[in-house]
Order: structure tokens, then sequence, then C-alpha cells
């Protein structure tokens, strides 16, 4: 579970947080690292927003540990691959689906279209990243179909990769 440090970044909340068992952290930016470097070194930090200022990657992967990050676009990853050293690194791709259910449609500002995703993903990978795909279906979802139907567009952008991908264990 990634707790979005944006959500609530009061060091008391993060406290409780940690103290419930959660480790892995969703930053959007070099201020929410530092914050979670401090109150819990050990957490895993996630670089998850694709505008950043030039630096902050670098800073995040030598400074405080990250390996993480997000892209929205082969432009951003240029940028990102000029910062940081990929060998290790995973750089999530973010896919734009849409549902109808959103209060908000997200995929209008962020993320790539499911047909740009192949090309994306390969260019991680020809980076020395892991290729990771993440997706955002909208803002107050009020509807749980919304959710199937990113999963089922996840899963035929995956099937149409032109490489092999892990399979995640079987819960």
């Amino acid at each position: 579970m990634l707790y979005a440090v944006k959500a609530n970044p009061d060091p008391t909340i993060l406290k409780l947080l940690i103290d419930s068992g959660v480790r892995h952290f969703d930053c959007a930016s070099l201020p929410e690292i530092e914050l979670i470097d401090t109150i819990y070194p050990n957490a895993k930090k996630y670089f998850m927003t694709p505008a950043r200022i030039r630096g902050a990657a670098g800073t995040a992967q030598e400074k405080h540990g990250v390996r993480h990050f997000m892209v929205d676009h082969l432009s951003g990853l240029s940028q990102l691959v000029e910062e940081i050293d990929t060998s290790r690194s995973v750089i999530f791709a973010r896919m734009a689906v849409h549902h109808e259910s959103a209060m908000e449609d997200l995929s209008a500002r962020f993320g790539a279209p499911p047909e740009e995703m192949s090309l994306l993903l390969q260019a991680i990978r020809d980076s020395g990243a892991e290729p990771a795909l993440a997706f955002n279906v909208g803002s107050s979802v009020t509807d749980p179909e919304a959710y199937r139907y990113s999963m089922s567009v996840t899963k035929s952008v995956l099937e149409q990769l032109p490489f092999q991908t892990e399979r995640p264990p079987a819960i």
C-alpha cells in the first residue's frame, strides 16, 4: 500500500501511518521525500509526479534512495533519464484511462493514451530501468466498474507489449 503524502502531510498523521505498518509513500515533491526521510528513513519513497524541478529526481535518488519514478510521456522520460541511474530504477508509465463515473476526468491532464503505452514502456526498458504501468481512473469515482474497466485496458496493453513481463506471484 502506498500512502499519498499530499493527502495529509502532517507529521502526526504520517507517524500514525508508520506505526500502523505503512512503509511505502507516494511523494509528489522533494520536500515530501525529505519529510518522510526525516520521520522514517527506511521508508520506500516513490517520486510519483511527472512534473518536477530539474535535478530533483537525481537528488531524490542519490540523497534519499528513491528508486521509483513516474512519467506520463516520452518527453518526460528523456528528462528523467538524464538525472538518474536507470539501472537502479523502476519507472512507471502512467496510462490515461477514463470512466464516466469519475467526477473529474484526470485522463485529460495526466498520462499517455493506452495506444502509446507499448512505445513508452519499451523506451523505459531500453533506458535500462525496470518498466512498470500505472493508471488513475479519475477523481471521486462513483462506480466500481471504473476499476474493472481500467484493469481490462491494462491487461490489453500488457498483452501487446513487444517484450515479456514477469507475472506477479499468485496471492
